[in-house]
Protein backbone atom coordinates (compact mmCIF):
# COMPACT_ATOMS: atom_id res chain seq x y z
CA UNK A 1 0.00 0.00 0.00
CA UNK A 2 1.26 3.46 -0.86
CA UNK A 3 0.87 6.37 1.53
CA UNK A 4 0.72 10.12 1.10
CA UNK A 5 1.90 11.76 4.30
CA UNK A 6 2.19 15.29 5.58
CA UNK A 7 2.62 16.82 9.01
CA UNK A 8 2.34 19.92 11.17
CA UNK A 9 4.31 20.50 14.34
CA UNK A 10 2.91 23.11 16.71
CA UNK A 11 5.85 24.70 18.47
CA UNK A 12 6.10 25.52 22.14
CA UNK A 13 7.94 28.47 23.66
CA UNK A 14 10.79 26.12 24.50
CA UNK A 15 11.20 24.92 20.91
CA UNK A 16 10.15 27.87 18.79
CA UNK A 17 11.89 28.76 15.57
CA UNK A 18 12.08 31.50 13.01
CA UNK A 19 10.45 31.06 9.61
CA UNK A 20 11.14 34.18 7.53
CA UNK A 21 8.75 33.18 4.75
CA UNK A 22 5.73 33.72 7.04
CA UNK A 23 6.87 36.72 9.05
CA UNK A 24 5.00 35.90 12.26
CA UNK A 25 5.64 34.22 15.59
CA UNK A 26 5.50 30.44 15.04
CA UNK A 27 3.15 30.03 18.02
CA UNK A 28 0.62 32.58 16.73
CA UNK A 29 -2.71 31.67 15.12
CA UNK A 30 -1.80 33.82 12.09
CA UNK A 31 1.37 31.79 11.54
CA UNK A 32 -0.27 28.42 12.12
CA UNK A 33 -3.30 29.20 9.96
CA UNK A 34 -0.95 29.99 7.06
CA UNK A 35 0.35 26.43 7.23
CA UNK A 36 -3.07 24.89 7.86
CA UNK A 37 -4.39 26.49 4.66
CA UNK A 38 -1.52 24.83 2.78
CA UNK A 39 -2.28 21.47 4.43
CA UNK A 40 -5.95 21.70 3.49
CA UNK A 41 -5.08 22.56 -0.12
CA UNK A 42 -2.51 19.77 -0.26
CA UNK A 43 -4.93 17.07 0.89
CA UNK A 44 -7.85 18.43 -1.12
CA UNK A 45 -5.78 18.23 -4.30
CA UNK A 46 -4.29 14.87 -3.39
CA UNK A 47 -7.57 13.10 -2.69
CA UNK A 48 -8.87 14.23 -6.09
CA UNK A 49 -5.83 12.86 -7.94
CA UNK A 50 -4.91 9.98 -5.61
CA UNK A 51 -8.17 8.63 -4.23
CA UNK A 52 -6.90 5.04 -4.09
CA UNK A 53 -3.87 5.93 -1.96
CA UNK A 54 -4.00 6.02 1.85
CA UNK A 55 -3.52 9.50 3.30
CA UNK A 56 -1.90 10.04 6.70
CA UNK A 57 -1.40 13.23 8.67
CA UNK A 58 0.86 13.67 11.69
CA UNK A 59 0.75 16.36 14.33
CA UNK A 60 1.64 16.90 17.95
CA UNK A 61 -1.66 18.78 18.32
CA UNK A 62 -4.35 16.76 20.03
CA UNK A 63 -7.19 18.58 18.28
CA UNK A 64 -7.40 19.71 14.70
CA UNK A 65 -8.30 23.40 14.37
CA UNK A 66 -10.92 25.53 12.74
CA UNK A 67 -9.24 27.66 10.08
CA UNK A 68 -11.24 30.59 8.74
CA UNK A 69 -14.38 28.72 9.91
CA UNK A 70 -13.30 25.54 8.10
CA UNK A 71 -13.41 22.41 10.29
CA UNK A 72 -10.18 20.51 9.56
CA UNK A 73 -11.18 17.50 11.69
CA UNK A 74 -14.44 17.11 9.78
CA UNK A 75 -12.60 17.45 6.45
CA UNK A 76 -10.13 14.72 7.46
CA UNK A 77 -12.93 12.40 8.63
CA UNK A 78 -15.04 12.90 5.50
CA UNK A 79 -12.05 12.17 3.27
CA UNK A 80 -10.62 9.25 5.25
CA UNK A 81 -7.39 11.06 6.05
CA UNK A 82 -5.90 9.24 9.03
CA UNK A 83 -4.82 11.64 11.79
CA UNK A 84 -1.94 10.33 13.88
CA UNK A 85 -1.08 12.26 17.04
CA UNK A 86 2.64 12.00 17.72
CA UNK A 87 4.81 13.84 20.20
CA UNK A 88 8.27 15.13 19.40
CA UNK A 89 10.84 12.86 21.06
CA UNK A 90 13.96 13.51 19.01
CA UNK A 91 15.04 17.02 19.95
CA UNK A 92 17.54 19.14 18.06
CA UNK A 93 20.96 19.58 19.66
CA UNK A 94 21.10 22.45 22.14
CA UNK A 95 23.51 24.37 19.93
CA UNK A 96 21.24 24.01 16.87
CA UNK A 97 20.52 27.32 15.11
CA UNK A 98 17.17 29.02 15.67
CA UNK A 99 15.51 28.22 12.34
CA UNK A 100 13.43 25.19 11.31
CA UNK A 101 13.97 23.31 14.55
CA UNK A 102 10.76 21.36 14.01
CA UNK A 103 12.37 19.39 11.18
CA UNK A 104 13.55 16.87 13.77
CA UNK A 105 9.88 15.84 14.04
CA UNK A 106 10.36 13.98 10.74
CA UNK A 107 12.53 11.42 12.57
CA UNK A 108 9.62 10.61 14.89
CA UNK A 109 7.33 10.29 11.87
CA UNK A 110 9.73 7.93 10.13
CA UNK A 111 9.92 5.82 13.28
CA UNK A 112 6.11 5.61 13.36
CA UNK A 113 5.99 4.74 9.65
CA UNK A 114 8.33 1.86 10.38
CA UNK A 115 5.88 0.61 13.03
CA UNK A 116 2.96 0.93 10.59
CA UNK A 117 4.92 -1.04 8.02
CA UNK A 118 5.79 -3.81 10.49
CA UNK A 119 2.25 -4.17 11.87
CA UNK A 120 0.54 -4.05 8.48
CA UNK A 121 3.12 -6.35 6.90
CA UNK A 122 2.51 -8.92 9.63
CA UNK A 123 -1.22 -8.69 8.94
CA UNK A 124 -0.68 -9.44 5.26
CA UNK A 125 -0.86 -5.91 3.89
CA UNK A 126 1.22 -5.12 0.82
CA UNK A 127 4.66 -3.57 1.20
CA UNK A 128 4.94 -0.13 2.73
CA UNK A 129 6.95 2.09 0.41
CA UNK A 130 8.62 5.14 1.84
CA UNK A 131 9.93 7.58 -0.75
CA UNK A 132 12.45 10.12 0.42
CA UNK A 133 15.98 11.18 -0.40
Amino acid sequence: MDYIISWFYSESSKLSSKYPQVGADSKSKKFQDTYWRCIIDFYYSSIIKNSAIKHLFYSNMKDLPLVDGFDVKNFFNENHIEFRHLDLTILPPEDWHGAWRNQFYVFDILRDCKKIYFVRRCRGYPRFRLYYK
